[in-house]
């Protein structure tokens, strides 16, 4: 649950393990609201202003929320067996490096989720507006380091098949003069 809950909003892993049921997730499990980060049991303000700011989920991210809170009230939305927080180092060690290396996934850390959710909301044309506001950045370029879609060649192919040329090409016949530019033929 929480790495779906990472990958789906792009949040920063302090932020969702910051969240408590009652204060940050609206009842239908649709928004988080960023108010507050854990970091090392400690509850501290956002890393920037621009941090502080609601997410919106997708309603299969909701769903699936709402029915891991189940009947709880309060609390921690994350927490270990025992009823305490968690913690970021024991995520990584105990489970996502494993998981990682049983998948023959190079090893990551838990921001790789934030820069998947902004590579994704890039590759989906969301709105560099709404995306920044979701990722918590002031500034467009921290964002542009973030995506990972120039590494896509496929996805970038798309694009430009997507974006056309915004011109119609003129029709060739074989009896068109054609001028020869820098090793290029040119019909004239």
């Amino acid at each position: 649950m929480l790495f779906a809950l990472l990958a789906s909003s792009g949040a920063r892993a302090g932020e969702i393990l910051g969240l408590e049921i009652g204060k940050h997730i609206s009842h239908d499990c649709s928004v988080i609201s960023i108010q507050q980060s854990l970091w090392h049991n400690t509850v501290q303000s956002p890393k920037t202003h621009s941090a502080i700011r609601e997410i919106d989920l997708h309603p299969e991210m909701a769903a699936m929320l709402k029915d891991y809170i189940g009947d709880r009230q309060s609390g921690f939305l994350f927490r270990n067996r025992v009823g305490h927080v968690l913690l970021q180092t024991n995520i990584l060690r105990r489970h996502l490096h494993p998981m990682l290396k049983d998948l023959g996934i190079t090893k990551a850390g838990l921001h790789a989720f934030r820069r998947f959710r902004v590579t994704q909301l890039r590759r989906t044309h969301v709105s560099p507006d709404i995306a920044r506001f979701w990722i918590g950045h002031a500034g467009r370029e921290i964002t542009d380091t973030y995506s990972k879609l120039r590494d896509d060649k496929a996805f970038r192919i798309q694009c430009g098949l997507d974006a056309g040329l915004g011109f119609e090409l003129p029709k060739l016949s074989p009896l068109s003069p054609q001028i020869k530019l820098h090793g290029l033929t040119i019909a004239a």
